[in-house]
């Protein structure tokens, strides 16, 4: 009401100045507000320019995924600033502006909910494509084709790829889609004809190219009917996006873990999806029905040696190829064996918990000049710990972090085998957690960016870097 808004029935209703004009604006609250934003609409749709920061019913797009911490939206007078913001960004032709891709938002959803998996945008033309079913409701497309004559396509799906370049404003309906496409006419023709029923429309937004997927089909009187399909690249760049920034480097680097239980096994598996191209692993146990609540590999894999578990469940995520993993049946005891697995890879992990390999690997590293990374659990599980073995730069080593009082909450204590060393209490979650630190470690050595020269102690579920 301070900024000139009033009530009517359910609706704030009110203009904002920007750029030498006035746009009257609409402002509605949800059921779930405060923890859904208002929307925000021009009262003459036409008022504003479209573009990708209005939604397909022209309301403004006020509040990105990643800005709602705080519920800021709560306080009248900070939402209209923040309207005004944006009513001159828009003025302006949204100035460097990010790119999002987001086309579907603009389509209705088609009634087949399957996942449409298609290969990298950047080899696509306008060319005849065709799906097949896949495993877990997926259709993939498996290369070119056109539906038969005879009209029996069973439970291929037919499509056309087109590509309609960069798109400035966002398509609101299949009318303005056709504009941009090349050869429209003869699309539409396919389309009423029923030869396809999947429309994927490669476009770019500056540097960066995705993929409309839609389901068409003909209407009554010539009209095409589109509806959005929810649709994924197989491609590699697709699939390792997520990885983070120093994927691409981390792609020449090679890693040897030596011991492939708890913590070396989970070591791996955050690796090898975080982008290392090489990995050696290095045990001489097998995977026993107790070790699975705390090891990467369940029981189906019981049984195997736990090198040859863990390279299998590595190779079928995809996040790196069966070559690209090495895998040793042995206990590492002798320097000579160190030394040559150091001239071979860039970093020698130790997840063995065993403080004569940690001795061994300790010495070795210091004699020859290189650093390894050890890395264990401590106290009951209580705490973790991680040594960069010598530490970088003349760096004091981290203090001892045994607490001998730690055995006074364990009043059961079940042993396996071995010489009087029980079952470690240890959480899975911690073992877990323990990996990440591992891992994050690993990769600031690999990349020259140590995340502290010494390495880190932590109780478990408490970050503390010492």
């Amino acid at each position: 009401m301070r900024n000139g808004f009033f009530l009517e029935g359910s609706v704030w209703v009110g203009s904002i100045e920007h750029g030498g004009t006035t746009t009257q604006l609409e402002i509605r609250l949800s059921d779930p507000f405060p923890f859904q934003p208002p929307t925000v609409r021009p009262v003459d749709l036409d008022s504003l320019p479209y573009s990708w920061h209005r939604e397909r019913d022209g309301s403004l797009c006020l509040v990105a995924q990643d800005d709602h911490e705080g519920l800021w939206w709560k306080h009248g007078e900070s939402f209209v600033d923040h309207i005004h913001a944006w009513l001159m960004e828009s003025d302006t032709g949204w100035a460097g502006d990010r790119t999002d891709l987001d086309l579907e938002r603009y389509f209705d959803q088609a009634h087949d909910r399957r996942l449409y998996l298609y290969p990298d945008p950047a080899e696509f033309s306008s060319t005849y494509v065709r799906f097949v079913p896949g495993s877990n409701d997926t259709m993939v497309m498996k290369g070119h084709g056109r539906k038969p004559k005879n009209g029996r396509a069973g439970k291929t799906v037919y499509g056309l790829t087109v590509d309609v370049g960069e798109i400035a404003v966002p398509p609101r309906t299949w009318e303005d889609l056709a504009k941009m496409m090349p050869n429209s006419g003869q699309v539409i023709n396919l389309i009423v004809a029923q030869e396809i029923r999947v429309l994927l429309v490669a476009y770019r937004r500056g540097e960066h190219q995705a993929v409309l997927a839609l389901e068409v089909g003909g209407v009554p009187g010539g009209g095409v009917l589109a509806r959005g399909l929810q649709s994924s690249s197989t491609s590699g760049e697709a699939r390792t996006r997520r990885a983070g920034t120093t994927f691409s480097e981390l792609q020449t680097k090679s890693v040897a873990i030596i011991g492939v239980g708890a913590i070396g096994s989970f070591t791996a598996d955050a690796l090898a999806r975080a982008g290392v191209g090489r990995l050696t692993l290095i045990d001489n146990d097998i995977l026993k029905p107790g070790n699975t609540i705390r090891h990467l590999a369940g029981p189906r894999y019981i049984g195997l040696p736990k090198v040859e578990a863990v390279r299998q469940i590595i190779a079928a995520s995809g996040t790196m190829v069966e070559g690209k993993i090495e895998t040793g049946r042995y206990d590492l005891r002798k320097g000579a064996e160190v030394m040559s697995l150091l001239e071979d890879v860039d970093l020698i992990i130790n997840a063995t918990a065993d403080f004569s390999v940690t001795a061994l690997l300790k010495a070795v590293a210091r004699a020859s000049g290189a650093h390894v990374l050890s890395s264990a659990i401590q106290n009951r599980g209580r705490t973790i710990r991680i040594d960069i073995l010598p530490p970088l730069g003349g760096a004091a080593p981290l203090p001892s972090s045994h607490n001998d009082a730690s055995n006074e909450f364990l009043d059961v204590e079940f042993f396996e085998s071995g010489c009087g060393s029980p079952v470690s209490p240890t959480a899975p979650y911690t073992t877990i957690e323990a990996a990440a630190v591992t891992a994050r470690h690993a990769v600031g050595l690999l990349t020259g960016a140590p995340v502290s020269p010494s390495g880190e102690v932590r109780q478990a579920g408490n970050v503390g870097i010492s």
